[in-house]
């Protein structure tokens, strides 16, 4: 425990130090699409967010991005999973059946992350896509979003448009630092 917590101030300190010292910028986007899609026996649903990525000049690259939204407390233990979309959508025509191969979204990749919490008085979810935004980012792969899964009970707390995810990426060029 000490030692993942010792890892995680070393890079917040790393992010802060990164960003104040003019090694690169960060950005917060706020979702381009939105969209919540139920099963037709109600059983789950699931939460598509899509971003417009900025486009990166020339050498730049992804250090770190996340997307983060608030849950409201529900009393009760959650559990998110985030993966990227494998599959083009918009917020009006996505359906449980529609545009999908497999019905629910078809999830491109394995699971980005996970969330679990005993959430009683409401917090805010972050998932770390530092991998995912530099792909998609720089055109490796179509940017098609994500798809968030959540159990049915939980769905009208997290599709409305004050819950809306923002994604924060920041970037830059790579380069040394002088001793």
């Amino acid at each position: 425990m000490k030692t993942a917590m010792f890892n995680l101030m070393m890079a917040i300190g790393f992010l802060v130090c990164f960003s104040s010292a003019g090694y690169g910028s960060n950005v917060k986007l706020a979702s381009s699409d939105v969209a919540v899609i139920t099963a037709l026996d109600e059983s789950e649903s699931r939460l598509l967010v899509n971003f417009d990525l900025p486009e990166l000049p020339e050498g730049h690259g992804v250090y770190y991005a996340d997307i983060t939204f608030h849950v409201p407390g529900l009393g009760h233990m959650q559990e998110l999973e985030l993966f990227e979309a494998g599959t083009a959508w918009t917020g009006t025509t996505a359906k449980w059946e529609e545009p999908w191969t497999s019905p629910g979204g078809d999830l491109r990749n394995d699971r980005i992350g996970c969330w679990i919490s005993d959430n009683r008085t409401g917090e805010m979810v972050k998932f770390v896509v530092t991998e995912s935004v530099s792909r998609l980012a720089s055109g490796a792969q179509a940017n098609y979003g994500f798809i968030i899964l959540f159990s049915h009970e939980d769905r009208q707390k997290l599709q409305s448009p004050e819950e809306s995810p923002v994604l924060t990426i920041y970037s830059g060029l790579p380069r040394r630092l002088e001793r």
